[in-house]
């Protein structure tokens, strides 16, 4: 298992159906919106997309029910660099949907039905990791059932491999899972429950990273939409002061799977050996480059791709 490189993700696959419209509805209501795309989804199944496309080497472990979304979500992962060697048909189960909208603000409301997601488990993992040779990260985030989660943390531990624990959705009963990976990844209203406070407005940076550290999460990236990330890395040293990470301004167009890039990304330069600071200031720009497409991966840049887009903007550098 342990190695140099690989990128394995564990999680989740869906099928996206998205639909745009020029507001979102409010309860009760009804709106009228565009004819429905189907795309690959799942925030697993997005960063290993986004991971394999910037040049990783990725491994992906998930499950899908054996209906014709399945057998489609597998070749379109193949097609995009992935590894699916390990996702797991499950007989008689229905594949992850996500109902997406996204109004003419890039602002989205998603449902997501799980599906065979709920049935991924904790020994077909293992067995996955055993047999997957070369490995530097594993990457998880919480579509995926919490015990599921818990172990496969506990067995990559065991074998030396950094974990980046995407603490997304967020759920109360997942907060323990923090202080057992060895990066987190949250946005800032996932950062501000974790801390238990209203909002990041209310402290500085400073403190974020102390009530931070008091919960055994020693290096995490707090992702803040336009504004950038927040890199906070205590295990550094007390005199490491939290960074932070612009991102490239961009006329945003849809922001679904944006966080899935970012952290994608993240987990794909950390495999490959990048420093964090570097890694989220890559992930940023990556994320940014896909607001301004529709759809999740559709949206997802080749390496080639991301870098000629850098070039073309004034100062931009290659990453």
């Amino acid at each position: 298992m342990t190695g140099g490189g690989r990128l394995v993700v564990v999680g989740s696959m869906n099928l996206d159906l998205t639909v745009r419209t020029t507001v979102l509805p409010q309860p009760g209501s009804t709106v009228l919106g565009s004819d429905i795309c189907r795309s690959p989804g799942g925030k697993s199944s997005n960063q290993a997309a986004v991971a394999a496309l910037m040049g990783a080497d990725v491994s992906l472990v998930a499950a899908v029910g054996s209906d014709p979304e399945g057998h489609e979500l597998i070749s379109q992962a193949q097609n995009t660099g992935i590894d699916t060697t390990h996702v797991r048909v499950i007989p008689s189960a229905t594949t992850g949907v996500a109902l997406i909208a996204v109004d003419d603000a890039a602002e989205n409301l998603i449902i997501v039905s799980p599906g065979a997601n709920t049935q991924l488990t904790s020994e077909h993992v293992r067995s996955s990791l055993e047999a997957i040779t070369e490995v530097s990260a594993v990457s998880l985030c919480l579509e995926i059932p919490l015990d599921v989660v818990r172990d496969t943390v506990i067995a990559a531990s065991a074998h030396g491999v950094t974990v980046i624990l995407n603490l997304s959705p967020y759920s109360e009963g997942a907060a323990f899972l923090a202080a057992m990976a060895d990066l987190v990844i949250v946005n800032e209203h996932e950062a501000a429950k974790l801390c238990g406070i209203d909002s990041l407005l209310d402290i500085s940076d400073g403190e974020l990273s102390e009530k931070l550290d008091q919960l055994g999460v020693h290096r995490a990236v707090i992702t803040l939409g336009a504004e950038g990330a927040l890199v906070i890395d205590s295990s550094a040293g007390p005199d490491r002061s939290p960074q932070r990470v612009p991102t490239p301004r961009v006329r945003a167009m849809d922001t679904t799977g944006c966080g899935d890039a970012f952290a994608g990304v993240i987990a794909s330069e950390i495999a490959a050996g990048a420093e964090l600071v570097s890694a989220a200031r890559t992930a940023a720009g990556v994320a940014a480059y896909a607001a301004q497409y529709a759809g999740a991966q559709p949206s997802y840049p080749t390496r080639d791709r991301f870098n000629a887009w850098l070039s073309d903007r004034e100062g931009g550098s290659h990453l």
